[in-house]
């Protein structure tokens, strides 16, 4: 049942997103041409090129801020207003467990995010083209980059890789979840369910920034007092991620698991 809500949840939230990513693309080919036109210096049109080129990625960077803007209201409303406003009432009689209606919303917000991130570096590479790199640079650099990773990476550097690759993910779950979890709380006021959802919100962002504070000092006592030395700084970052990575999870679990808590025990449409 995952799947079909999945495949709801991307049908109805794609109509706004693909639109934009197209449009980015789009601007991003008209941009390499651009430059390319300015770069080749025509007295005739020389200044309406710089102006154009001026106007093309301001236009550019608005629609980047645009995509990012809308992945997190787009993932606010359907939220919201699937779960908690009037349509809750059909979504909550159909055969799912309260889990599976929030992991729905969950991996959809989190694919959204990481396409928005990947499609706007896939803009910048294309209006890199012919920019001091070509695509047929494009072997030779793989190549050397692989060469020299491969060159410099062992165990300690390979764990790196792999947690902040997992750090990132996990990152993107909590933001996620702490907004669900934020509003969530927020319906608990059924009078003020926006100031509640805010100020929840508030509270999660001040018991994270205790806890982090917190954190941070004891295990800097706990090092100085042991005597902890690190023969390499692979070491250190290496522990270092790792606990961010428990600590990131650990936020994750706890806002689910209160989402899943309150929509299931304490839901609140009227």
């Amino acid at each position: 049942m995952l799947s079909k809500l999945l495949k709801y949840e991307f049908k109805a939230t794609g109509r706004a997103f693909l639109p934009l990513y197209g449009a980015l693309l789009a601007l991003a080919v008209i941009n390499n041409l651009l430059f390319r036109i300015d770069g080749a210096g025509f007295p005739q049109t020389h200044e309406v090129s710089r102006i154009s080129t001026a106007i093309g990625v301001l236009l550019y960077v608005l629609l980047i801020m645009a995509i990012f803007v809308l992945t997190v209201v787009v993932m606010i409303q359907r939220f919201y207003k699937n779960l908690l406003s009037e349509e809750g009432y059909l979504m909550f009689t159909l055969p799912v467990r309260t889990w599976q209606l929030i992991s729905s919303k969950l991996i959809a917000s989190m694919v959204w995010i990481v396409l928005s991130c990947a499609v706007t570096f896939l803009s910048i590479f294309i209006m890199a083209v012919n920019h001091g790199f070509s695509l047929s640079d494009l072997p030779r650099i793989l190549e050397t980059l692989s060469r020299e990773i491969f060159q410099i990476l062992d165990l300690n550097m390979a764990v790196i890789f792999l947690e902040l690759f997992c750090l990132g993910i996990v990152g993107i779950a909590e933001f996620i979840l702490v907004i669900y979890a934020s509003i969530a709380v927020g319906q608990l006021f059924p009078h003020h369910r926006y100031l509640g959802a805010f100020g929840a919100f508030l509270a999660f962002g001040a018991i994270n920034q205790v806890l982090t504070t917190f954190l941070t000092i004891s295990g800097s006592v706990y090092i100085t007092a042991n005597e902890i030395q690190f023969t390499y700084y692979a070491g250190f970052f290496n522990m270092a991620f790792g606990l961010m990575l428990l600590y990131s999870l650990f936020w994750v679990v706890v806002c689910f698991l209160l989402t899943n808590y309150i929509l299931s025990r304490k839901l609140n449409l009227a």
